[in-house]
């Protein structure tokens, strides 16, 4: 069974070592773990999630929220859990629970995605979000409107 809650900093350890496993290092651009949670943990807008199935740290989401209610995430799976579904059920849990998780006034939830990384737009769609159009930087929108 899967579990969602806020991220703690031994977590962020944890993850840190995910980091230079080639499919998390080709799409997320983060090289030092520490300083990006240092950084980020103190902005009001951001927000850490870790996911646990049956007590053991297999996932994290983390994104930003704008001033019109748009929460923009990113997701990883542990390396050695990914293409087993992880990806999809850690999405559906967060939007299952996005009112007892994050403050009120979230309208929905959007994924900028590279079009190569198709694993990436598979996972998103199978939880439900539908494709919004391009970003700025020619990445795919992904959108789930709460």
């Amino acid at each position: 069974m899967l579990e969602i809650q806020r991220t703690k900093e031994e977590e962020i350890h944890i993850v840190a070592g995910w980091a230079d496993d080639q499919s998390i290092e080709n799409w997320i651009g983060v090289s030092d773990w520490h300083e990006y949670w240092s950084t980020l943990k103190a902005n009001p807008d951001w927000y850490f999630f870790s996911v646990f199935s049956d007590g053991d740290l297999v996932g994290l989401v983390w994104g930003e929220r704008d001033n019109e209610g748009v929460l923009t995430i990113a997701l990883i799976v542990r390396p050695d859990l990914q293409r087993q579904g992880l990806g999809q059920s850690t999405l559906r849990l967060l939007v299952q629970n996005v009112r007892e998780i994050l403050p009120e006034g979230i309208r929905s939830i959007e994924a900028h995605i590279f079009p190569q990384n198709a694993v990436s737009i598979r996972c998103f769609a199978g939880a439900g979000f539908q494709f919004a159009g391009e970003g700025e930087d020619g990445d795919l929108v992904y959108r789930y409107d709460l």
